[in-house]
């Protein structure tokens, strides 16, 4: 999908290819809970540049491993709109 803006506000078109491009939060944030996923950690940067952390689980090991293979796969191109196969693929 690609998130374009008009003169009537933002719309969503659906679009073949990869994305090349920022989507706001609360787009993303709604697909999440559509999901169902297992165990979830939020990253974001507020207005003011301070980072937000939000987990749903309160293991530090499991969170740190999450966010690494995360880190992992996104530097491997395993990521659509950056590169690479779609992340249920790319992260199992």
């Amino acid at each position: 999908m690609k998130f374009m803006a008009n003169d009537n506000g933002p719309k969503v078109v659906d679009f073949p290819g990869p994305f090349y491009g920022d989507l706001p939060p609360d787009y993303i944030l709604e697909h999440a809970q559509n999901a169902k996923l297992v165990d979830v950690v939020v990253i974001g940067r507020k207005p003011n540049g301070k980072y937000f952390l939000g987990t749903s689980t309160a293991d530090a090991y499991k969170i740190n491993w999450m966010i690494d293979k995360i880190k992992a796969d996104l530097m491997s191109g395993c990521y659509p709109g950056l590169t690479g196969p779609e992340p249920d693929d790319a992260t199992e």
